[in-house]
């Protein structure tokens, strides 16, 4: 039987599990705006006549 104590740190790890999943989720959502927003900005630098080399400099910045 658990006493207290160690149903607490199985809630907490659990917490902190769930905590981690969520940041992983997020990380993997933020990553596909970044690049959906630089393909655009990418794009539009094209439309102006930006050399590619210029370009590829810009988004190595981050």
């Amino acid at each position: 039987m658990f006493d207290r104590h160690e149903y607490e740190a199985l809630e907490a790890e659990a917490f902190l599990k769930g905590q981690a999943k969520g940041k992983e989720s997020e990380r993997k959502k933020n990553d596909a705006d970044n690049a959906a927003r630089d393909s655009k900005r990418a794009d539009f630098l094209r439309s102006q006549n930006v050399p590619d080399s210029v370009i590829a400099a810009m988004l190595a910045l981050k």
